[in-house]
């Protein structure tokens, strides 16, 4: 798995808006604009994956995350695979090498607060399920946004609260509806 860091004017933001639009839903969603705020700011990272050699015309990701950076953590804000390629190991794969990417800071992410009795509880499991086994953490703490709740796991070792509280800080300020605070 290979990984670009994406900026404004790289041809390659359409297939990555695509493959954001189809992941996540619209109550969740950040759009590759705001993304790019971050990374004109100095505060993200927005990372095209890629199965080949190149990131040319006709090698397109298959992925990508989107990251809030700080000296001692990242925020692996966003994170998708496009749909034909899930449950093949290229998450894995893109998740693995996106942790090396960072190699020296913990890498944070976070995912729907898993709620028994809703029809989606079975795919929020595996979620879960997928970041343990690609060596995450339960933390034991949420984010949140007013459409729910969100555990957060991380690696390597314990979550270092206040590091993860400043980012996010910032991302309050670029995002509103996130809420200011780790609970």
């Amino acid at each position: 798995m290979r990984i670009a860091k994406l900026t404004a004017g790289n041809p390659h933001l359409a297939r990555i808006e695509e493959i954001n639009n189809e992941a996540f839903p619209d109550s969740e969603r950040v759009s590759v604009p705001t993304m790019l705020a971050f990374v004109r700011d100095g505060n993200g990272e927005i990372l095209g994956l890629y199965e080949g050699k190149s990131d040319s015309a006709e090698n397109l990701p298959v992925g990508f995350g989107f990251a809030v950076t700080g000296a001692q953590v990242v925020y692996l804000f966003f994170f998708a695979i496009e749909r034909d390629r899930r449950n093949h190991g290229v998450g894995s794969r893109a998740l693995a090498a996106i942790c090396e990417h960072f190699h020296g800071r913990q890498v944070i992410l976070d995912f729907e607060e898993l709620l028994p009795g809703r029809p989606e509880t079975e795919l929020r499991e595996r979620r879960k399920a997928f970041y343990l086994r690609n060596g995450f953490c339960e933390t034991g703490r949420y984010t949140a946004l007013p459409c729910g709740r969100f555990e957060v796991v991380c690696q390597p070792g314990q979550l270092l609260s206040d590091d993860f509280a400043s980012l996010i800080h910032i991302i309050h300020a670029y995002v509103p509806d996130y809420v200011d605070a780790l609970i």
